[in-house]
């Protein structure tokens, strides 16, 4: 590691934190600075994963969108000061919501008001996808909105284009935004709409945050019935089986309500590889007449029953749901099993809806296996565990309430993980201090990444983010100093990680094939090298995703051209293992996209989806044929390039400037 250098603050940055504070303390809407170290503070800088955080020098929560306007004027005024604007913390890419100079928080502007009139929806910044299904429930209608269930916020996921569960069905997040509040770095709060100020309208429709802060966002709702479906996994030695299925499900599955996410998961569960591939399956909408997931239910007579993360985004062991303890803790342990024609043990799942979303719901469990599933979101009437007793005539799917299917789709809980060799994972929360990314310079849209050839995995050169100048190294020091010392939470979770994604448009056997092998390959390192998991995922969309998608949005998604990310996440423990995973999942995605390209899967230059984008995916192939008229607007709205001091990685140049 590099000697560490002191650094004075720059006297624009000492300049502009005195600015903050003194809007925060002039707010009549309740915003707050926080110094470094308070509670506040952690709170404001801390990321889903701690490889995402930097030590910023002041963290503030604007009240409402005058706040805002106040603190972009200072940025405007201040030329060289390093900020960024965090929504829910749940990017991946270092930089993306994090900055070493002052973190704007959006957590305050957390309303939610629905407008039955209207059906719309006025969500802010600041919420998170789960708050919005909560208020949406009761209403019996619901949003297109973010899928994962770890708090994901709304304003990063939506200004990134936005797939969802739902947008076989009603298209992309970005699809779905009739209107944005918007403050552009001048101060100007403005309306953003398809009357007014149009262009601007159509560049926040995936276009990041390069034009602003956008403080409100008005949203489409749909109505919410109850759904049907259910989440399982099955060992890896049944993967030709999955495969088939999943292939089977995509080949012949033509109603949009039914939606599909799985993942071929690696875990190092205490020391041994443990290689499984998750399901869940979800229609949304009541049992249908017509059968549906058929390819699935043999599946699942033997696997494991819902878990409550279908994707398996949460990862290492040890996890158990904030949500679900109370039920688990007081759940009835039964005497009577059944079993299988492999006498196989079984735990009967049966958790009754549980509306108040507290895990307050009664459950009972078989005795054997409790211990061994894992545990689900509260469903109503879960019953999937009858269908492991051996009886075909089953139906080891269920229909769930609203609450439920919200629960399953995008639900908050605990992170109580451990590294599975018994580390004591609490100093790996120093990763803030230094981020390791790609260079986005040497990114090749073809490059020639061999099937079985491991240059495929060296990639491009890895940079440092330097926190400090040699060149000040022997400057006297007579003024206040650069915070560079982590604080001891700068991760939801502790470990490091990273996602990448491929675009594809479908997915068929021998691209299953291909990417259950490159997992495979790159899981084989996971104990040398301190992994935790490696993941890759098949989701799969209508093909007539994009047929009622509002043309014109900054993200290319073409009524004819259905594309979805093929997601790569990768988990490790250490920071001097990022080079060499960073790496590894650059590696493996190409390999699954050279066999794409030759599947007739993807083509030369597809528009990547910056959410799970790595940062050596450079901005002009996010937004391909769109980045003429974006730096147009750009220039229009932001000419003098504040929000180029953000840490949005697809970053919009000014013209000229690219």
């Amino acid at each position: 590691m590099p000697p560490k250098i002191v650094r004075p603050l720059s006297l624009d940055l000492q300049a502009a934190m005195e600015d903050f504070r003194n809007i925060c303390k002039e707010s009549v809407s309740g915003a707050k600075a926080y110094e470094y170290g308070s509670q506040g503070y952690k709170d404001c800088i801390r990321h889903f994963l701690p490889s995402s955080s930097e030590v910023a020098q002041l963290a503030v929560q604007p009240g409402d969108a005058a706040d805002v306007s106040k603190m972009m004027k200072v940025l405007r005024d201040r030329p060289t000061v390093p900020f960024a604007v965090k929504g829910g913390g749940h990017a991946m890419v270092p930089g993306s919501s994090s900055t070493t100079g002052i973190l704007i928080s959006m957590a305050r502007l957390d309303t939610i008001e629905y407008d039955p009139s209207t059906q719309l929806v006025k969500v802010g910044a600041g919420c998170l996808w789960d708050a919005v299904y909560a208020k949406m429930y009761p209403y019996r209608r619901n949003v297109i909105g973010g899928s994962a269930s770890q708090g994901v916020g709304v304003a990063g996921w939506m200004l990134g284009g936005g797939y969802s569960l739902k947008s076989s069905q009603y298209g992309l997040g970005i699809d779905n935004v009739v209107e944005f509040e918007v403050v552009v770095p001048d101060g100007r709060v403005l309306i953003a709409n398809a009357s007014k100020e149009k262009k601007l309208y159509q560049a926040l429709r995936g276009g990041g945050n390069n034009f602003g802060i956008v403080t409100h966002f008005t949203i489409k709702t749909y109505p919410q019935t109850e759904t049907y479906g259910g989440s399982f996994m099955v060992p890896g030695d049944r993967a030709e089986e999955a495969k088939q299925a999943i292939a089977d499900f995509v080949a012949n599955e033509t109603r949009k309500e039914a939606s599909l996410v799985s993942a071929f998961r690696h875990r190092l569960v205490n020391g041994t590889l443990d290689y499984s591939i998750s399901f869940m399956c979800v229609f949304d909408g009541p049992k249908p007449q017509k059968p549906v997931f058929e390819q699935f239910k043999k599946l699942m007579t033997s696997g494991t029953a819902f878990t409550v993360d279908p994707a398996g985004w949460e990862g290492a062991a040890g996890y158990r749901p904030r949500a679900l303890n109370k039920a688990v803790n007081n759940a009835k342990i039964s005497k009577s099993t059944k079993k299988d024609k492999e006498t196989r043990t079984v735990a009967r799942i049966a958790l009754d809806s549980d509306d108040e979303g507290d895990g307050s719901g009664s459950a009972t469990f078989n005795e054997g296996t409790f211990m061994k599933l894992a545990t689900s979101p509260p469903m109503l009437r879960a019953y999937a565990a009858d269908s492991f007793g051996g009886n075909d005539d089953a139906d080891p799917f269920s229909e769930m309430s609203i609450a439920a299917a919200d629960a399953l789709f995008s639900n908050t809980y605990a992170y109580e993980m451990r590294t599975d060799r018994g580390t004591d994972t609490s100093a790996f929360s120093s990763a803030g201090l230094r981020v390791m990314r790609f260079s986005a310079d040497t990114f090749a849209e073809d490059e020639a990444a061999s099937e079985t050839d491991e240059e495929g995995d060296r990639g491009p050169v890895l940079t440092m983010r330097s926190l400090v100048s040699a060149e000040n190294s022997n400057a006297p020091i007579d003024r206040p100093i650069q915070i560079t010392r982590p604080t001891d939470s700068m991760g939801e979770l502790q470990l490091r990680g990273r996602f990448g994604c491929i675009m594809v448009s479908k997915y068929t056997k021998p691209l299953l094939d291909k990417m259950a092998e490159e997992a495979e390959k790159s899981a084989t390192y996971l104990t040398k090298k301190r992994g935790n998991m490696v993941l890759v995922d098949a989701w799969p969309f209508h093909p007539e995703i994009f047929k009622n998608s509002p043309p014109g949005a900054a993200w290319p998604h073409e009524p004819n051209a259905p594309m979805g990310p093929c997601i790569a996440y990768f988990l490790w423990e250490r920071e001097e293992d990022d080079e060499f995973w960073l790496t590894k999942l650059k590696g493996t995605l190409n390999r699954i996209r050279v066999v794409a390209r030759n599947l007739g899967l993807t083509t030369s230059s597809p528009a990547y989806y910056s959410n799970v984008s790595l940062e050596s995916v450079p901005a002009k192939r996010v937004f391909r044929n769109n980045m003429k008229w974006l730096m147009k607007v750009k220039q229009e709205y932001d000419p003098l390039d504040v929000m180029g001091r953000t840490g949005n990685v697809h970053k919009i140049p000014l013209p000229g400037k690219s």
